[in-house]
């Protein structure tokens, strides 16, 4: 990997289902959180939006620009045909069914886009032939030239997926070997105490790594480009912020068509701070990129008597875009 930019990963959040789906930001808020603490200097993108064809229009933009991404994370569903023995994973097409794309297809995009490493916490994703070493979307990806893939042997818990992949994050923004990175964060699902009413299940063992090469992510000392986005926004909250993801969601779909979103509810539901943290996630994860500056994105505030707030990106020119919570 690059030694000497700031580590580029590329995140791509796969809700087929909306706001019916499991939470949005249920695994990128604590991969987030905990590359943050780790001190790395990153740069995160979100494929916005979805699909496989973004993702492969952004591999090539990357490698284009000569600043191909080091890490790509697909945090969304994974599915095993039991009869054919293989896997695949579920990235949006505009309906609940989703686009399905195996290892050796997924693997040929990477590596064309000179990706070396590629993280998954989809169920299955390393499920493939029980009496033959192929059909896995891991061992598929791997065997097309990538130096390493971590994904998820059975089905997973969201709880156990973020808390593994928080680790694992952590501990490669410490700058620890892939290797040793898995281990650190198998054995936080090991010394875990509250499982959140989840069963007692032993899913340490759930995670596995691929590896064909050392991998250790770069970016110590470095500087990341990418402006922060308090700069223009309300201070967070002291606590941080919690739920909504089913509106972050739609608005990440409403965002895809539209430069002007606005959200609607009962006064005091929650627009305002809703509409900021969003525009605070969107602008860390690179969703003002192709808009303008980071600087130039606007939320307005919520007024009590109509029951509005409006999230305006960089470029917005009306309201055209509307999606409501309650």
């Amino acid at each position: 990997m690059r030694h000497d930019a700031a580590v580029r990963i590329l995140i791509v959040i796969a809700r087929p289902e909306g706001r019916l789906d499991i939470g949005f930001r249920s695994v990128a808020d604590p991969l987030l959180r905990e590359l943050t603490a780790s001190g790395a200097s990153v740069e995160v993108d979100v494929l916005r939006p979805p699909t496989f064809e973004r993702l492969q229009a952004a591999l090539r933009a990357a490698r284009a620009a000569s600043r191909p991404y080091d890490l790509v994370h697909f945090d969304g569903h994974g599915v095993f045909d039991a009869e054919g023995g293989r896997s695949a994973l579920v990235f949006e097409s505009g309906d609940q069914a989703g686009t399905l794309v195996t290892g050796d297809v997924l693997g040929e995009e990477l590596r064309a886009g000179e990706v070396p490493l590629l993280v998954m916490n989809a169920c299955r994703s390393a499920a493939g032939h029980q009496e033959q070493t192929y059909g896995s979307v891991a061992r598929e990806a791997l065997e097309r030239g990538l130096a390493a893939v971590v994904a998820m042997r059975f089905n997973v818990y969201v709880p156990t997926a973020a808390l593994f992949v928080g680790g694992l994050y952590r501990a490669l923004g410490e700058g620890r070997e892939l290797q040793d990175a898995v281990t650190e964060a198998r054995r936080l699902l090991t010394e875990r105490t509250d499982r959140g009413g989840l069963p007692f299940v032993r899913d340490w063992c759930v995670p596995a790594l691929y590896q064909a090469a050392p991998v250790r992510l770069a970016g110590a000392g470095a500087t990341a480009t990418r402006a922060a986005p308090e700069r223009d926004l309300p201070a967070a909250p002291r606590h941080g912020f919690v739920g909504r993801d089913e509106v972050f969601v739609e608005l990440e779909a409403a965002l895809v068509g539209s430069p002007h979103v606005v959200l609607r509810a009962v006064p005091g539901a929650g627009k305002t701070s809703a509409a900021t943290e969003f525009a605070r996630w969107y602008v860390r994860t690179g969703g003002c990129a192709s808009r303008g500056r980071a600087s130039a994105w606007r939320t307005r505030r919520a007024l009590t008597s109509s029951g509005h707030a409006s999230v305006r990106s960089p470029g917005a020119r009306c309201c055209s875009g509307t999606t409501r919570t309650s």
